[in-house]
């Protein structure tokens, strides 16, 4: 399988700086290196997004439950960080309404709401606001009514996690001096004269040895940052302590909501759930919170961790009816928090930055909605090291003249447009070349041929787990879909002759797709 990247050529320059790590950090750390005018490379070594950030609860918030952990600064910071995303990237990064039941005194929760609105200074969303019991049913007329009192409601947003990472990775590019190569694993690092490093990096596309110059190395690796330090560094470290959580997604005609709901666990631990829609008419459920000691590379959930979930679904609703049978899919991630000195984690989503010799800056913790900030205070950092020579704050991409959108159907460049503001011109190239690209996937999910495309041809897609899981989200939803085998037999067809793939691979990555899917129902 072939690189659709000239990954010769990185080999034979020197960078600013090296990322390792493609998730939403390393993605940050890449743009905001780029608009300041370094030279940079992010390497991963699986897909972009491929670890936590394609298995994260999905929202962009602030994190309201941490206010009674006292941590104010934090929940502060994600608020702001929630403001910039919902204006830097409104295609997606929407506003979602949440409900917020509760069957104590409103006082304390009161406090909280009032708290959470004042420390987010953002007059775009609409206040908070308490409502009765009776209104509470009215929106979500299914839950169980016993001892409510009311519900709050308030507003924060919910993302495609990876199609973000993979977008912020994209506008990095389009800076000018900003690379980004997905399947190359780092290895090793090297001191060379004149205080620049070399890394040793595995192609695990190509199944090949790749060398890459920096002047200095940010380790962005998530839950990795511990292995890849120790590869770097030749040093045995645990900074971090992993934690695990599980969401499962059902359809929304069997929780048939439009607001995201705040649910109690219902297990007497006091833990509170979120059930909200998602894409393709889904309804996503989470999350579970336990320590994990396994395996990285393969996280995989237990049936408790679903049974756990449905049963705070059977409590919050008991006329739904839910069950085992009706999850569509169910996936893991890890958090990436850290170590503290008084306890073996740290329930906090807050994160450090940290030197290891002279050339490898370090970043761990945060979560999803924080990632800007990140970004901002690792090049904050290095900067105190190496001034970039020049910056750039401005894209090369453009909008497509009114003319262009016009010569496709309504529907369709509506839906471009919407999805891909900056990108539109190049997805409508995709539509002129041949008609039928304008048309959909399958009837029931509002994905065209042309956005497929798109995405195999600039988004360095190369497996089907790639295409359908983190740059369309499909295989949240595809074990409800009845044309199932039709759907990916013809995504499969698509990429095939994108890819080159030879008649083995395609059979090979039917196989391994259809393992996703199975494993995503345990």
């Amino acid at each position: 399988m072939r690189r659709r990247v000239d990954i010769q050529s990185f080999a034979e320059q020197t960078f600013d700086l090296i990322i390792i790590g493609g998730g939403i950090t390393g993605a940050g750390i890449l743009h905001e290196a780029a608009r300041r005018g370094y030279k940079c490379l992010l390497l991963e070594k699986g897909d972009f997004a491929s670890g936590t950030s394609s298995k994260s609860g999905k929202q962009i918030h602030g994190g309201i439950r941490y206010l009674k952990q006292g941590q104010f600064k934090l929940v502060k910071e994600s608020l702001r960080e929630r403001n910039y995303l919902l204006e830097k990237y409104p295609q997606l990064v929407k506003p979602l309404q949440f409900l917020f039941p509760f069957t104590k005194s409103k006082l304390i929760f009161s406090a909280y709401m009032a708290v959470y609105q004042f420390l987010s200074r953002d007059n775009r969303l609409p206040k908070y606001r308490f409502i009765g019991s009776e209104e509470t049913c009215k929106i979500f007329p299914y839950l169980n009514s016993e001892k409510l009192k009311g519900s709050f409601i308030y507003y924060d947003a919910v993302t495609d996690d990876a199609r973000l990472c993979n977008e912020v990775i994209d506008d990095a590019q389009k800076l000018g001096k900003a690379f980004a190569v997905n399947y190359c694993e780092v290895v090793s690092l090297k001191d060379e004269e004149g205080g620049i490093s070399r890394l040793t990096a595995h192609d695990n596309l190509e199944n090949c040895q790749r060398q890459f110059r920096a002047k200095y190395v940010i380790n962005a690796a998530g839950i990795w940052t511990n292995e890849v330090l120790n590869r770097l560094t030749s040093k045995q470290t645990n900074f971090t302590a992993p934690s695990k959580g599980v969401h499962i997604v059902v359809a929304k005609k069997r929780f048939p909501t439009e607001t995201a709901i705040i649910v109690s666990s219902g297990a007497g631990e006091g833990r509170m759930l979120y059930v909200f829609p998602w894409e393709y008419e889904s309804v996503i459920v989470g999350t579970t919170d336990t320590e994990y000691f396994n395996s990285i590379d393969k996280v995989k959930f237990e049936d408790a961790d679903v049974e756990y979930l449905i049963q705070a679904l059977q409590s919050f609703a008991p006329s739904l009816n839910l069950s085992r049978s009706d999850v569509l899919f169910t996936y893991s991630g890890l958090r990436p928090l850290m170590k503290s000195n008084r306890s073996s984690t740290v329930r906090s989503r807050e994160y450090s930055i940290w030197w290891e010799g002279e050339s490898v800056l370090n970043i761990a913790g945060g979560k999803l909605t924080s990632f800007h900030s990140m970004a901002n205070a690792s090049i904050d950092e290095l900067a105190k090291k190496i001034k970039p020579l020049e910056s750039h704050n401005n894209s090369n991409s453009f909008l497509p003249s009114p003319l262009e959108a016009k010569q496709f159907p309504v529907k369709f460049s509506e839906t471009i447009l919407e999805k891909f503001p900056a990108k539109a011109r190049e997805v409508f190239a995709i539509a002129e070349e041949n008609t039928a690209n304008i048309t959909l996937l399958h009837p029931d999910f509002e994905v065209t041929l042309a956005e497929l495309i798109y995405y195999i041809r600039n988004t360095q897609c190369y497996h089907l787990d790639d295409l359908l899981t983190r740059r369309l989200s499909l295989t949240y939803v595809l074990n409800g879909a009845a044309d199932k085998n039709q759907i990916i037999q013809k995504v499969a067809e698509i990429m095939k002759e994108e890819c080159g793939w030879s008649d083995q691979e395609f059979k090979n990555e039917i196989a391994s797709y259809n393992k996703v899917l199975a494993e995503g129902l345990g």
